[in-house]
């Protein structure tokens, strides 16, 4: 009787040290606040790498840190038409974003430059983040196709 009372509660323990390790392996590579951004805006660009425009706009409407920044009909309408003629002259996505440039002031601003690539040329979309007492919010959002804008920002 003793032996399955140690067996039981050596099981017992090896179940909640399982557990517990479990969630501090979870709680170890969980992301730190100052990642969601960065985060966030690759789910949002990955939305635009699958060419879904609509998918693009129903995460950003739906995301708790865009709150700030809410897509407006006219700004759905404004992307639509620009990029289908952007893709007559630019060629269509070929589906790959890329994370260019990430700059900082101080610790409470923060914008992410992506390129949206096409077959010969690309756009470049920035992100701007305001980090309240809250957390990290979307306070701008804006899309560009002239590329002489980002190399104009590298001097």
């Amino acid at each position: 009787m003793r032996k399955r009372n140690l067996a039981t509660a050596l099981l017992a323990g090896l179940a909640v040290a399982v557990v517990l390790g479990g969630h501090l392996t979870v709680a170890k590579d969980a992301p730190k606040p100052d990642d969601l951004p960065r985060l966030r805006s690759g789910e949002w660009m990955a939305k635009l790498k699958a060419d879904d425009l609509a998918g693009f706009f129903a995460i950003l409407e739906t995301d708790p840190i865009a709150t700030v920044t809410k897509p407006n009909e006219g700004m759905k309408q404004t992307l639509k038409l620009q990029r289908d003629e952007f893709a007559k002259h630019q060629g269509r996505p070929i589906g790959d974003v890329e994370l260019v440039r990430t700059e900082t002031i101080g610790k409470s601003f923060l914008r992410l430059t992506y390129l949206d690539k096409f077959e010969r040329h690309a756009m470049l979309w920035q992100f701007v983040f305001y980090r309240n007492a809250e957390g990290w919010k979307l306070q701008g959002l804006t899309w560009n196709f002239n590329s002489a804008v980002l190399f104009a920002e590298a001097r």
